[in-house]
């Protein structure tokens, strides 16, 4: 069974903006918290591992 994605990517972005904070020049690594890597598909799994 194939899941389907029901929110359309700028709302998707868009809604991803409101919880994010805006990245300034000024920070540095480590000054502004953690990151979440969030992605994947039905065929590969632990790709989002990848990168992280």
């Amino acid at each position: 069974m194939e899941s389907q994605v029901t929110t359309s990517p700028k709302v998707l972005f868009s809604k991803v903006r409101q919880m994010v904070p805006p990245l300034l020049e000024k920070f540095h690594k480590g000054q502004h918290g953690r990151v979440a890597v969030i992605g994947g598909c039905a065929e590969y799994d632990p790709l989002p591992l990848l990168p992280a």
